[in-house]
Parts: C-alpha cells; structure tokens; sequence
C-alpha cells in the first residue's frame, strides 16, 4: 500500500541551486501543510483483502478494513487491529477536496473524490474514530461519548512488536523503519470551546495488546483520545522514478513529466496516482507553487498499459490541458478519439491529453508504422499537436506534403501535425519524413505563432535540405547538429543548417524567440564548433571530452551570416546541456549534467557552488547573450555524492526558474527539501530565483 515510489519534489523560492543547493525553511514548511487524502476503493485498489478507504504520505500508505489499517513502509506492512471493534462499523468521509483522483491505466479509468478526513463511527460503543493528517503525519482521534467507556479500545499490532519508550511514546518495530506513534493527547473541550488536558498514556498488556490508560476526567462530556503515528524516516519506494520535462502555463502552474517503474508510486499533494500496470509507466504533475491552501498538487496521473512506456516530452496550452509524448510497447494504452487504435509494430510513439482541471483524458492514440518509432519532442498550438522523432518504418504514416516516402538512411526524422478535434484518420493534417542518405535522429520541436514549424537534432546525412543562408551548408562527417525550420502546411522548407565542428555534435533542445529567431542547445565533442565573438567562452579545453553549448540562429539572416550567439559552457572534463528556457528579458537557461570540477562562474554565482565529487552533477547556468565575455550571469551544480541529471529547465513570468531531473542522493541540505532522497534514481522539482 506504499505509494511512496520515487518522486521527491523541493519546491523552493530562495537564492539558486548550489552544492546541497540552499534552499529556505519554506520547501519543509509546504510539506507540513499538504492533507492527507482520503478515498474510497472504488477498484482502483487491488489487495488480497477488501480495502474500503486509503490514504498515503511522503512515508507510507494506508488501508482501511474492517478490522482496522493496514500501514505500509518501505519494507514493512503493520495492521492495527482495533480488538474487539465492530466490524461492522460504517467509514464516512469528511471534508471533500476540491480536485478527484484522476486514474488513467489499463487496469482503470476513473476520477474519485478525495476527503481530509475520515470517521468511523461507533467502532466500540459509544467510540468514533476519526482518521487525519497533515504533512507527513498520520493521526486518529478516538472520540468518546459522554457515558461511553474508554477501556474498550483495544489496539494489536500485527507485523511488528509494540514496546513503550521512555518518553511515553509508543514504538512499533526496530530500525530505521520503525513506526512512532505519540503519547497521546487526551482532552475535553470546555464550555468556552478551550482544551481542558486528561490525564492518559498507554498500557501494553501481557498479550501485547495496547490501550489508554485515562485518569480523572467528566464522564459526562465528550472525551478525545488523540495519537499520532510518525515515522524515523522517509520512506520512498525502490524503483526508479525520473523526471524528464518541465513546463508551466500563463495561469503559473507548473507541469512536470517522467517515468517510474514504481508498483508504489507516490505523489505529493491533493492528486495521487496508484502504481503502475506495466513495467514503466509515464506521470504527469501538475503543481501550483503558490497555493495558499495546501493544494500544491491539483492534478497528477499514471498513464500506461500492460508494458512499457518512456515519456519524452510535455507541452501544456491556454485551457490547462496538458500533452505528453513517447514511445510505447503496451497494446492496451487508454485511448480517446485515437488517430490509430492499435500498437502497429513493436515500439511506436504514443501522444495523449489530460485536462488537468476537470481531471479527464482528453485524447490518446498511437502514432507510427510496422517497425520501430521513438517519439522526442511535442508542441501544441491552436488545438493542433505536433510530435517529432525518429522511425525506421517504411510504412510511417505520411501525407502528400512528404517528399520522402521511407527511411533511405535506416532512421529518419519525422514530422507530424495532428488535430485532435477531428476523427480517425482525418486527424493526420500533415506528416513528414526529412530526407537524409544516412541516420537521423530527432530532439525538439516548436512551433510559432505564424503555425511554422522548427526541428531539431543530430544527422549523419551530407545531404540535408541546407538553404542559401544557413550558418554552415557542408557537413562535417562525424555526426552534426541540424535546425530546420517549415511552413505550416510542411511542404517547403524555410530555413536549413548544420551546426557543428569536426567532430560529433548533437542538439537536444531548441526554444523560438517571439521575434523569430532560433535558440539551440545540445553537446560537442569538437574543439572548432563555431563560437562568436559576444560569447563568454569562445574556447573549449582541448583536453575536455565534451562540452555544452547555447546557440543562437536567426532564419532571416542574409547569406554568410553566421550565428547571432554561440558560445561553449565548459570545464575541464565533459558537459551536456539538455534543455534550454528563455525569460522575458532574453537571458537564456541552461541545464544537463557535467563531470568537471571547475565550472564557469558567474557574477551571481554563490561562492560555495561546488561540486560534491560523487559522480555525475547536474547544472544550471543563466546567460544573457548580449553582455559578452561577461555574460554569464550565473551557474551552478546541482550536486551530492551520488549521481545527478538536470533533464529540463524552465522559467516564468516571474523570473522563477524551474529544474527538473534525477539524483541518486540527496542534493538538499537536511531539513531544506519537502522529501529527502531514497537512495534510489528520484526525480526532483528545484525552484529557484537566482
């Protein structure tokens, strides 16, 4: 019943990410005030006993029976029986959320209610109890009526030994998994609606059993009983959960993606998601940073079938639909008005829409041919979607715009433009394979206001459609970067160029100004990739094995122009920039992951930014591209003794700068991220202003 599996999410607002990043008391303060969510089994839940209700934390999870909850840790499962209770006895929930549980897997399709709180009502006579929580905190309060008698709660501990500390607390088990449940808090209310406090405190029996030991108190008014069960640590899951993407909406809402092999997947907030139904499924989260009710999470979901699926972009519009795109293996994906219905080969690209206030799915399908698909990038505009990515199936669904009718090279880019508001095969308003003599490989996609359409990735093809005044017409035969820019309709290629040195190149991420110009971001290997002037690192160490790269390209630039900005962002190892943002005032984010030791610096940069030398780092830099040798305004490694990815960058209206990926140890001091790492490969959420 863990549903913890291995998300960690640290939301914070303070000065930027540096070595354990600093962040402020406000990440551990936004944990605190998260309900727990309540809902009934509706089949959502598979167990191997009937399950009414659940509930889950950043800890653990539970299940409500009929004879009592069933609490899950990491690697424990204890049943607190309520001895002699009626197990008959009614659960009744209170306090209904505002969002439902939205499920989206092959097992079930369905949103449900979630409540703050649930009582059951006479499990002894005379005695209610109700289930609550906040943070990471379970509590139940045990409400007795006037005249009822308080020595009939019994509770058994089954799964683990009880024994008392010398605090009076009541411990569960041994070792770093062990459950504390509190001495209890035992009360009357007065007349004035103050707390008058009861003598009380547990008593183990000699067959193990607990109960509540209570002193004097008025037998005829309403006693509370009050325990809280928490935990020596946080508890995750085992399997790996990374994040992948980041975007965020007009309204400040933040949308994360990624995949987990978690059985017991957990999501923070008001919206969670029961594990998965393969061996990979995609999730999507949505995440409100400023909530000032605790709904930090309104929407969140699994989206999978019976196999695997490896999400690999995200793209949110105007409504607060969010779209997802990637490759699947599963012949039971949810589908909605599919272009195609079916798995048409062994792996294909899958696309679905999730509208993340009415917490529905909007659309789902299956995109590809016979043999092997993998979707890389997504974009929506004006209801329209547009995937890119990469296909060795000779029978890829094309329209009349496509010049290329199967894969000459083995792998070719594709292109494609569907309208989600029309039927089965009309969707397909236009689809394109790029022609290339050798193998090509797609990485990101945008699209304009105008509706053109620009690509981007790695080539070995000499024979890309380059234009007159592309930055760089010839290929350098090892592998180069490419930027192609289409009309709406994809029957005429605009702008086309290489971009790359002697040796291997590839672009992963590219963003279009508003004014249209084209940013770039990605790897080289070469020690010639063209550098401009303005850039604050013109060179690269010829001793480093790869190094990032931030260029910018303007389509409209007469013949033998070069790039408008290019610089390297390297140390004295290996770099790669995944992802690129742009911000309203044309400075330009950075991140991915980096072996070196010795990162540029800039102005902003804190002094402790340093690498904690365990392996892989993760990085994010902020460039403004007019300032020249001085443009790098700030940087820094998201960093501990395990390994770390930035996989996505993001920023807002705001100047709030977001930082998706995964670690595999904690990269925030104790105490400073919502949940602290697993150990295991986690997906985390940085917010930073830098």
């Amino acid at each position: 019943m863990k549903f913890t599996g291995l998300f960690f999410l640290a939301l914070t607002l303070s000065a930027a990410p540096v070595a354990k990043s600093a962040v402020n008391a406000q990440a551990t303060e936004l944990l605190a005030r998260v309900p727990l969510r309540f809902e009934q089994n509706l089949g959502q839940v598979h167990a191997a006993e009937p399950v009414a209700w659940t509930a889950r934390n950043p800890e653990a999870s539970y299940a409500f029976t009929a004879d009592g909850a069933l609490i899950r840790t990491r690697d424990r499962i204890v049943r607190v029986r309520m001895q002699g209770a009626n197990r008959k006895a009614e659960y009744e929930p209170m306090d209904a959320l505002a969002s439902p549980t939205s499920y989206f897997t092959a097992s079930y399709r369905g949103s449900i209610p979630g409540y703050q709180k649930l009582r059951r009502t006479s499990v002894y006579p005379g005695v209610d109890v109700v289930y609550y929580g906040k943070g990471t905190q379970l509590e139940y309060d045990f409400e007795v009526a006037p005249g009822a008698d308080p020595s009939k709660i019994r509770l058994a501990f089954e799964g683990a030994t009880a024994h008392l500390t010398d605090a009076g607390d009541l411990k569960i088990g041994e070792g770093e998994t062990s459950l504390v449940q509190r001495a209890p808090v035992v009360y009357q209310i007065a007349a004035n609606g103050s707390r008058k406090p009861v003598e009380g405190g547990y008593r183990i029996a000699a067959d193990g059993t607990v109960a509540v030991a209570v002193g004097a108190y008025d037998h005829s008014a309403k006693l509370v009983i009050d325990p809280v069960v928490v935990y020596t640590q946080y508890l995750f899951g085992s399997v790996a959960s990374p994040a992948v993407a980041v975007t965020h909406d007009a309204q400040g809402f933040v949308y994360v993606a990624g995949n987990t092999q978690a059985t017991d997947f957990y999501v923070q907030g008001n919206i969670a998601i029961l594990g998965n139904q393969g061996g990979q499924d995609a999730w999507i989260m949505k995440i409100n940073p400023t909530a000032a009710d605790g709904n930090f999470v309104p929407f969140t979901t699994l989206y999978g079938g019976g196999n695997n699926e490896i999400v690999q972009g995200i793209a949110v519009d105007n409504n607060g639909i969010a779209y997802i795109t990637g490759v699947t293996q599963s012949t039971n994906l949810p589908t909605v008005n599919p272009y195609a219905t079916a798995l048409p080969g062994a792996q294909n690209t899958f696309i679905a829409a999730f509208d993340t206030v009415g917490a529905v799915q909007t659309y789902g399908t299956y995109l590809g041919g016979t043999q092997v698909d993998y979707a890389a990038g997504i974009a929506v505009s004006g209801g329209k979607i547009y995937v890119t990515g990469t296909t060795n199936s000779i029978n890829f669904p094309l329209t009349a715009a496509s010049t290329e009718t199967f894969p000459r090279g083995g792998t070719e880019v594709f292109a494609t433009e569907l309208n989600p508001a029309l039927s089965g095969t009309a969707q397909l308003i236009a689809s394109i394979l790029i022609p290339g003599a050798a193998d090509d490989r797609a990485a990101a996609i945008a699209v304009d206001a105008a509706g053109n359409i620009y690509l981007a990735g790695e080539t070995g093809s000499p024979d890309y459609p380059v234009t007159a005044n592309a930055v760089q017409t010839g290929y350098n035969q090892s592998g180069e970067g490419y930027v192609i820019k289409l009309n709406p309709q994809m029957t005429q290629v605009l702008y086309c160029t290489y971009l790359g040195g002697s040796n291997y190149d590839q672009i992963t991420s590219l963003l279009v100004e508003p004014g249209g110009r084209i940013g770039v971001a990605g790897l080289t290997l070469s020690t010639d990739f063209p550098t401009t002037q303005n850039a604050f690192q013109a060179a690269v160490n010829p001793q480093s094995y790869s190094a990032a790269f931030l260029t910018i390209l303007d389509p409209a630039a007469k013949i033998g122009a070069g790039p408008v900005y290019s610089t390297y962002f390297s140390g004295n190892f290996a770099e790669a920039a995944f992802s690129l943002a742009r911000d309203k005032n044309g400075l330009y984010y950075i991140c991915g992951y980096t072996l070196s030791t010795n990162l540029p610096q800039g102005s902003k940069t804190a002094a402790n930014a340093l690498s904690a030398g365990g392996g892989i780092d993760g990085f994010v830099a902020q460039i403004d591209p007019t300032k020249g040798i001085n443009g790098l305004i700030y940087s820094s490694y998201v960093t501990s003794l395990g390994d770390q990815i930035a996989s996505g960058v993001d920023v807002d209206s705001n100047g709030l700068v977001y930082v998706t990926g995964w670690a595999t140890a904690g990269i925030f001091a104790p105490g400073q991220a919502i949940f602290p790492n697993t150990g295991v490969t986690d997906g985390y959420l940085l917010a930073f202003r830098p």
